[in-house]
């Protein structure tokens, strides 16, 4: 019997095309130690077949593209969770019909991980640049960020943008106007080798180390990749399939970010992660075509959002806060680019001459927005940085957090924090009082959130 929900091209807003494809079931049932079972596919097209996420480090797929008629051998192992799995996959013809398989496997034996569609606090980690010992990931710097150092350890961010805006080089992946200075192809993708082969990894030790520490293992660690930014007009970027692209060209540019997404994904999952997950991509861009270098349009972005969906994972966007009519226009408007996880910039933290009100205004706008708030404290609000200042940017990260308590924001609200080391910094000072303070305040905040959105009961013993 034929799946009967296969999707077309009208359900994604577009129009019909002559091309066929059907897959001969739509639900595989497994034991739970695994096994192969096959499906027919029947196309007069070219296809692929992708697994989505919470399912590439558990399902095998062979093979993962084809031609016309064929077949699709899948392979599970072992279930080691105590609990009865369920996920899918996809059989899609390019920008075409899209068949969805589920796939169930029966309960094993193991620790249970209860996971999420998204994470609730997402750390912007900038771990990308060996040219400083700071920028230098080791398990023992992320398990500051995933387990507090209170008297009784408790589990802190659950998802990590790895974020990046310049190489070592001085490439920048965020555009620039100065087309020197944008990053190639070659170096796109030594961003994602850099994070698959080192901070991936390391983000999945802490994780193991972190269950250990607190006696609970809530979920896995999700991350969520910044796809760098086509500037526009960049000519020497590189080639896909043997053809130069031009950035000024918007086709071309759209074709960039299809290629990163499609070589991060395939990269993360060869990797196997056993207690890291890939949720989503992150567009780094915050003005939305606004600037010279950008021009980007509300259909490449679209576009993205499109093949963002088809692996399963979420599109996220930071904009942010200014004096800007338009800034305004953006964060209403965020639906209509297709992404699903949108975080607000206040802004607070960085403009010592903004008025307390403001923060209050931006905290307003993102809840009459329905999106979540960005928490922002760098090394200026510590004892990292000169007297003159410190004081000032520390109240305001303090402020911050009150405005949140007051507000609602810590309650419910998606938050991404940007920090750029602030965190791990103040952690590691428990002499200082400006800093234990903060810590204590901040790590007590998210600590409980945690605690609430994954329902964790923490041993007592600990």
């Amino acid at each position: 019997m034929l799946l009967q929900s296969c999707g077309t091209k009208e359900e994604y807003g577009r129009k019909k095309d002559d091309r066929t494809l059907s897959v001969s079931r739509d639900v595989l049932e497994f034991p739970s130690s695994g096994g192969s079972q096959t499906i027919e596919v029947s196309s007069n097209s070219e296809w692929y077949a992708k697994t989505v996420k919470d399912a590439y480090n558990w399902i095998s797929l062979s093979p993962t593209d084809g031609k016309g008629n064929g077949s699709i051998t899948v392979t599970l192992g072992r279930n080691p969770s105590p609990d009865a799995i369920e996920s899918k996959f996809f059989v899609a013809v390019f920008n075409g019909k899209l068949c969805s398989v589920t796939i169930r496997q029966e309960a094993g034996e193991g620790l249970s991980v209860v996971s999420s569609n998204h994470p609730y606090d997402i750390d912007l980690l900038y771990f990308n640049n060996e040219a400083s010992i700071h920028e230098i990931p080791t398990v023992e710097r992320f398990l500051k960020y995933m387990c507090s150092k209170e008297e009784k350890p408790r589990w802190l961010f659950d998802g990590y943008i790895l974020s990046a805006l310049n190489n070592k080089a001085g490439h920048s992946f965020a555009g620039c106007s100065d087309l020197s200075k944008a990053a190639n192809k070659d170096e796109w993708l030594e961003l994602i080798e850099y994070h698959c082969a080192k901070t991936i990894p390391l983000l999945d030790q802490a994780t193991v180390q972190t269950a250990e520490l607190t006696g609970v293992y809530p979920h896995r660690t999700k991350v969520i990749f910044t796809i760098p930014f086509p500037s526009y007009g960049h000519q020497d970027w590189g080639s896909i399939d043997g053809v130069a692209l031009d950035f000024r060209n918007e086709a071309d540019r759209l074709k960039a970010c299809l290629w990163f997404i499609d070589e991060a994904f395939d990269r993360f999952s060869a990797g196997k992660f056993k207690n890291v997950e890939l949720v989503g991509f992150y567009w780094l861009n915050e003005d939305l075509g606004m600037s010279t270098h950008s021009r980007i349009t509300q259909n490449l972005i679209n576009e993205v959002a499109h093949h963002i969906h088809c692996y399963g994972t979420e599109f996220y966007w930071i904009p942010y806060n200014d004096i800007h009519l338009y800034s305004d226009a953006r964060v209403e408007k965020w639906k209509e680019y297709g992404f699903d996880r949108v975080i607000y910039q206040p802004n607070y933290f960085f403009r010592p001459t903004w008025d307390f009100s403001r923060l209050e205004a931006a905290i307003n706008k993102a809840h009459s927005a329905g999106v979540g708030l960005e928490f922002e404290c760098d090394w200026h609000g510590t004892t990292n940085y000169y007297e003159k200042d410190r004081a000032d940017y520390n109240r305001r990260a303090k402020e911050t957090i009150s405005e949140f308590d007051r507000l609602g924001v810590w309650e419910n609200d998606i938050i991404a924090y940007y920090e750029y080391h602030a965190f791990e910094y103040i952690s590691d000072h428990p002499e200082s009082p400006l800093d234990r303070e903060l810590y204590g305040m901040l790590s007590s905040r998210i600590a409980e959130r945690q605690q609430r959105f994954y329902n964790i009961e923490y041993p007592s013993q600990l």
